[in-house]
């Protein structure tokens, strides 16, 4: 119920990783759920952790009928998916390396405990940029969907005004300032 600054980003306070491909997987789902949680451990435990994408797509496939492995996802399932079946712990990204495609669930893989898991999540449908700005100053990330073909999907930089909203989500990504 505090007041949040007029600007903050996780980039100037150093809890942003460097940013990673998906290549040709349509995978974004996986890289913006380990991107967020990446950018809330590193804010509530001062450690960077480089989180495995792979795990999600091997192990999270299929879950509560919400992702589709190298077919897409909703982002929110993936954080289900830890917090529901994972006990919020995520595996080191040497454990499981990205591979631009789908493979078997190694559930014998060790966790990556950097001191801090996944102990729930929040998802709306109904969000707007308030609420975006307090779950980025809160979490330091907050992972949204957004249309990009024909709109962002050709996006250099500056302030983006070419939004839609015929609810054709068909991206996922991290917003980490404003």
């Amino acid at each position: 119920r505090s007041a949040i600054p007029d600007s903050y980003s996780s980039v100037d306070q150093g809890w942003v990783t460097e940013v990673k491909s998906q290549q040709t997987c349509a995978s974004c789902a996986a890289f913006t759920a380990v991107a967020a949680m990446e950018i809330c451990f590193a804010k509530v435990t001062g450690v960077h952790g480089d989180y495995s994408e792979q795990q999600l797509l091997d192990c999270g496939k299929g879950y509560k009928g919400r992702t589709w492995g190298c077919e897409g996802a909703w982002p929110d399932a993936y954080f289900q998916f830890l917090f529901e079946k994972q006990g919020g712990q995520l595996v080191h990204e040497s454990q499981a390396p990205y591979k631009n495609k789908e493979g078997q669930c190694d559930s014998n893989t060790p966790s990556y405990n950097q001191g801090a898991k996944v102990t729930g999540e929040y998802s709306t449908y109904k969000g707007d940029e308030e609420l975006i700005k307090k779950l980025v100053y809160k979490y330091g990330g907050a992972a949204i969907t957004a249309q990009v073909k024909g709109t962002i999907q050709e996006y250099k930089g500056g302030i983006f005004t070419g939004c839609t909203n015929d609810h054709a989500e068909d991206h996922a990504m991290v917003v980490v300032g404003y």
